[in-house]
Parts: C-alpha cells; structure tokens; sequence
C-alpha cells in the first residue's frame, strides 16, 4: 500500500494497491518509514567533490560564461512566468476583537488641574469630594493593613 494524500471529504489517509490498481481511504493506518529507510537501495551513485576556493575564481580555458536569461529562453520558450494567483479571501478581524482598534481617547479636563497637596485639595472646590476620596482610601489602607 501506498499513502497517497488525504480525503477532503473524510478522515483518514488516502492509500493506494498497486495490485488491485485501486485507491481507497483508511483511518487505521501504520506508518513504516524506518523500515523503508532500512531496505532502500540507490538507484544510482552520487559521488560529490568539494571544489577549492582557487579553482572557482578562476574560470578554466574550456570553461564558458554564458548568460542565464539565453538559458532559460532557450530551454523553455513556450512556458511564460506567471505572477502567483492571490487569495481572494476577505480577511475580516473576529468579533472578540471589535472593540480593542489601536484608538487613543482623551479626555478633555477643561485645563483644570487635581490639587497635588493636602492643603490644595482643603482650598479646592470640590474639597467635600476630596474628603470623601481620602476617607475611603484611609478605609482601605486600615482595612488591608498598610
């Protein structure tokens, strides 16, 4: 058997009997690629030589420079280079994330400043909302033991 892809439609893997000339989807399949690691035989012998530095900068006598673009034109003069389809998927932000844009919001004081001091905030106009404030933040410190 051969794994031959995936089903679209289906799990499992797509498999094909070269005996039977027939493929089928299996969802119970094992995979020995060791094994065929193990028994593979070459079909042909690749021999690689390392090349010294001084022997690429130095172009031979038998050696000729030909230009790439006579190359490809010439091997392959009915193929034309086509540019890579785009998707024409819509990609829309999901909905968790309406509401987090990159917006800066200001809030517009009127140019009026918080009293810095204790006194500032006495001599202030909303110093009874001042009182209330250091009351509730004294509750909290008392109440958190700080």
């Amino acid at each position: 058997m051969l794994f031959v892809g995936y089903p679209k439609e289906s799990r499992g893997g797509l498999f094909y009997d070269p005996q039977e000339n027939e493929v089928f989807v299996s969802t119970n399949a094992t995979f020995l690629e060791e094994d065929h690691i193990r028994d593979h035989q070459p079909r042909s012998k690749l021999v690689l030589n390392e090349i010294s530095k001084s022997a690429t900068n130095k172009p031979s006598s038998s050696t000729k420079v030909v230009d790439k673009t006579k190359i490809s034109s010439q091997t392959h003069p009915s193929q034309e280079l086509k540019e890579p389809r785009r998707s024409r998927r819509v990609v829309h932000q999901p909905d968790r994330y309406l509401g987090l844009s990159e917006t800066q919001v200001v809030i517009p004081d009127d140019g009026v400043e918080d009293p810095l001091t204790y006194k500032q905030a006495m001599n202030d106009i909303d110093r009874d909302q001042w009182i209330k404030s250091m009351d509730l933040e004294m509750e909290s410190m008392f109440f958190n033991s700080v």
